[in-house]
């Protein structure tokens, strides 16, 4: 079975979207961090944008479903929706917010990675999900770096 790979574009610039939106609430809630989270929400915009222009040219080519379940970003669209709701009405701790964001950089990665397994051939849309993975596992270890800094070092 096969499915445009659109659909998995559009999902994906919905999720580096959210996680954008996520860091600028962090960014406001967080002036000690402010900087930190405005460079990862810029980069998220950065792979939205880079994903909408692939996805102009690359929106009919048809892609093995059984190699990537859509249902994996939907979920993660959705947890970033409950998350950034919830944080909309009630500030996190700081921990905890780093914690999701690396939890969240996790799953995006896996995400991106889920889509380009098993692809042995090159073409320039599976090659940017594959800079796509290297991207969020650079976010993922910047957060945790920036986690354990003591508060007043990472200011």
């Amino acid at each position: 079975m096969k499915n445009p790979l659109g659909l998995v574009f559009c999902e994906t610039v919905v999720m580096e979207r959210k996680c954008a939106k996520l860091y600028r609430l962090l960014a406001e809630f967080f002036t000690e961090d402010e900087t930190f989270w405005a460079v990862l929400a810029h980069d998220e915009e950065y792979h939205a944008m880079n994903i909408q222009r692939a996805q102009d040219y690359y929106k009919d080519v048809l892609f093995p479903i059984e190699a990537f379940d859509l249902l994996n970003l939907q979920k993660l669209n959705h947890e970033l929706t409950e998350i950034i709701s919830h944080y909309e009405h009630a500030v996190p701790a700081r921990q905890k917010a780093f914690l999701n964001a690396l939890k969240l950089e996790n799953l995006s990665g896996e995400c991106y990675f889920q889509i380009t397994i098993n692809k042995p051939d090159s073409n320039p849309a599976i090659d940017l999900f594959r800079s796509l993975v290297d991207e969020e596992v650079n976010h993922a270890q910047r957060i945790e770096i920036r986690m354990k800094m003591p508060v007043d070092v990472a200011s």
